[in-house]
């Protein structure tokens, strides 16, 4: 008893307890892993990006997961849709109430956008994996709207992907959902999305 009063009154401290701090970390990092598998399995899709019409932002092979609870996309969102029944992966460059049109200049193609036909102003892109050539049946003179509850939608290799220069707006009804994180191909994930989807 006299030691105790005397460590007190020096001003000892007791340790702190390791197997307490370490049981609280377990369930900090147990609770975290519950919310991760939560979001992954109830609001997310993993998809398979299959082709090279993404070049370089997304590569063939790469896999990216989608919110398949948001239906609302933003200009320069990744998303993905159904087009006849086929997955495609694209991203907007144009939402409702935009307006768009495609001018040939000297030996490339330039994208402009605006808010009316008289705002138009040229869209300068980083992302795209080389410039942007004519296409089969372009029309110069054809400035598209994008429509209520639709989406213009481009591959970033703009000269090797199917999107609305040829199929036209995507409803936003036909959406999977929003790309939120890319996982390259190669490595871990790549074996264990293998091993899951069994592809």
């Amino acid at each position: 008893m006299r030691e105790v009063i005397i460590e007190q009154q020096m001003g000892y401290k007791k340790s702190p307890n390791i197997k307490k701090i370490i049981v609280s970390s377990l369930i900090v990092v147990f609770f975290m892993l519950l919310v991760t598998v939560f979001v992954v399995v109830f609001m997310s899709v993993f998809v398979n990006v299959d082709g090279d019409s993404m070049r370089n932002s997304l590569l063939n092979n790469d896999w990216v997961l989608i919110n398949k609870y948001n239906k609302n996309p933003k200009r320069n969102d990744i998303v993905v849709f159904d087009d006849d029944g086929v997955d495609l992966i694209k991203r907007v460059v144009a939402v409702e109430g935009d307006f768009v049109q495609f001018k040939v200049q000297y030996d490339k193609v330039l994208f402009f956008r605006g808010s009316s036909v008289d705002q138009l102003q040229q869209v300068v892109e980083d992302y795209i994996k080389e410039d942007m050539q004519p296409w089969f049946d372009m029309d110069e003179t054809d400035v598209i709207e994008i429509h209520a509850g639709s989406v213009f939608v481009m591959g970033d290799n703009r000269n090797n992907s199917k999107d609305s220069r040829m199929i036209g707006v995507v409803d936003l009804e036909s959406l999977r959902g929003v790309m939120y994180v890319r996982f390259k191909q190669g490595g871990f994930f790549e074996w264990f999305f293998k091993l899951i989807y069994r592809v």
